[in-house]
Formats: structure tokens, sequence, C-alpha cells
């Protein structure tokens, strides 16, 4: 588990935390926007707990962008993103490589004529 993530040029904490409520609701997960962290509840699942993780990086991510994300779409996001992080992790390698080549030819990308910088 990663213990600090990057939203919006700030660096967030991460923690494990028990008993989480928000109006009375047991919460899996939970941001705090004030001290910049997020709590994550350990006692789920293993796809659970990543899946909270997620779910509460969208909300980092949607306040760093001054975004209100309503709830629903939150989960909406999450669900999109774990699901095509679980069902595609070459894509997502390919796309964190720092190694790039032309997805066109094989080259080191720069030493192919397959792109046009102009365009």
């Amino acid at each position: 588990m990663p213990v600090a993530l990057r939203f919006g040029g700030q660096t967030w904490k991460v923690k494990l935390g028990k008993e989480l409520e928000k109006t009375g609701k047991q919460l899996l997960g939970k941001c705090d926007y004030t001290n910049t962290t997020i709590l994550i509840d350990p006692d789920q699942s293993l796809d659970g707990f990543k899946s909270t993780l997620l779910h509460e990086a969208v909300h980092a991510q949607a306040h760093a962008l001054d975004w209100d994300a309503k709830e629903k779409t939150v989960i909406k996001v999450e669900k999109l993103i774990y699901a095509m992080l679980r069902d595609n992790p070459t894509l997502f390698r390919w796309l964190l490589s720092r190694k790039m080549d032309c997805p066109v030819c094989g080259k080191p990308a720069g030493t192919c004529s397959c792109h046009d910088s102009n365009t």
C-alpha cells in the first residue's frame, strides 16, 4: 500500500483507520481535506481495500481540481478506472513506462519518421 499520494501538487498521507463514520453511517474510506489524509478501513477484502483506496483517491483528485463530484460520479469513475487497471495491466505499464518506443515501428521515440512533430 502506498503511504503517500500526490494530487494537485499536494502530498496526501494514506493511513489505516477503523470506525470511520459520517452522520452515523459506517464508511470504508474517507478523505480528510483539511489534513490531506486518506483513511482506509483495513477490515475488508484485498479487492475491496484497493477499490476503496482508488475511490478515495478519486475524491482527492476531484478536490484538487475544484470539482464538486457527486458520490455517484465518484463511484462510477472508481469502478471504471479499477476495471481498466485490472483488465489491462499491459496498457498501464506501457502508459507509465519511461521508455517510450514508437507504437508504429517499435523504434525508440524520436528516432523514427513515423510521426511528424509539426502535425
